[in-house]
């Protein structure tokens, strides 16, 4: 008898588990609802305490200032000055109010006024009420005006007549723009000397308060039937320097030069760069001219410093040729 066995059963595996898919990234929008706000603490900068000193900061000079106009000056200005300060400060310590001089300094200027200056802890607005009392102290002194000094701005007037004085251009702006009020009379800006053969030259004008080209609301001034164009002040002497021509004498605003000057070479291109000082045989600082050309616009210049200690990079120069003061 045959004994079969049956055919073994093959059982199929168990398919494998799949893993959970992942949850979306949650956006911006959910994370910011879920963030609970932080509580800040604001820091602030700390000044530094100011250090406290004997005398205490003083106002400025220009809001100091008390003004007397006068028609013709002493001889001796610093004696008729002196003089003048006894006297103004005689005269307010009688009173019951005033136990302290409050004057110390006085001046006449070229401009034929007598300025006092308070101390440095009284303004001048505080002595306006007195400005009688002073004139009548001081009559000895021949006072056309009195006024407390205020911010000034000054411009230049140009196209006014040769033949017109300063007084007669006063007197044409005060007609002409009552609202413009001259805190000086007005003196011309060149010498008589290089106003010969001329027929209009420029003024400086001195208006009273802060005030701008824009704010004035003008660019010329209608002053002896013709247009007078208005130009900024900029104060200058003879120690000012141009950084134009390198010379002394004159801004660099007010320079009628071609070109520039170079402070090291003397020669014709913008003192703009730093001078080289590295040592000898290394690279210099990549630089590029601050006045593009064709050759230096698009590719900066790379050089290497000369064995001295200072060279311009333009061309060459080793020795500076600086102008001197005259």
């Amino acid at each position: 008898m045959i004994r079969t066995t049956a055919a073994p059963q093959h059982t199929r595996a168990p398919p494998p588990t799949t893993k959970a898919p992942r949850s979306a990234a949650p956006t911006y929008a959910q994370v910011a609802e879920k963030k609970q706000p932080k509580e800040f603490t604001e820091v602030k900068s700390k000044k530094k305490a100011r250090k406290e000193t004997i005398l205490p900061k003083p106002y400025p000079t220009a809001d100091r200032l008390v003004i007397f106009g006068l028609t013709t000056a002493p001889n001796d200005r610093k004696e008729a000055a002196d003089r003048a300060l006894q006297v103004i400060n005689k005269t307010i310590t009688d009173h019951t109010d005033i136990s302290h001089p409050p004057f110390i300094l006085a001046h006449i200027t070229a401009t034929n006024n007598l300025t006092f200056t308070t101390a440095p802890q009284h303004l001048g607005i505080s002595y306006e009420p007195y400005l009688a009392i002073f004139e009548n102290a001081l009559h000895e002194f021949p006072i056309t005006s009195s006024r407390i000094s205020q911010r000034w701005t000054r411009f230049i007037v140009n196209g006014i007549p040769t033949t017109a004085t300063p007084n007669d251009a006063r007197t044409e702006i005060e007609t002409n723009y009552p609202s413009l009020r001259m805190g000086q009379t007005p003196r011309w800006l060149t010498s008589p000397e290089r106003r010969q053969g001329k027929e209009a030259s420029s003024m400086v004008v001195t208006f009273i308060g802060e005030m701008t080209k824009k704010s004035l609301g003008a660019t010329s001034l209608a002053l002896f039937n013709r247009e007078c164009n208005l130009a900024e002040y900029i104060s200058f002497g003879p120690s000012t320097q141009c950084n134009k021509c390198q010379q002394y004498g004159h801004p660099t605003q007010r320079c009628t030069a071609g070109g520039h000057t170079y402070a090291v070479c003397a020669q014709y291109h913008p003192t703009l760069v730093r001078l080289a000082t590295a040592k000898p045989g290394t690279p210099a600082r990549t630089r590029q001219s601050a006045a593009p050309t064709a050759s230096n616009h698009t590719k900066p210049r790379t050089e290497t410093a000369q064995p001295t200690s200072r060279s311009c990079w333009h061309c060459d120069a080793t020795t500076p040729q600086l102008p001197t003061r005259l």
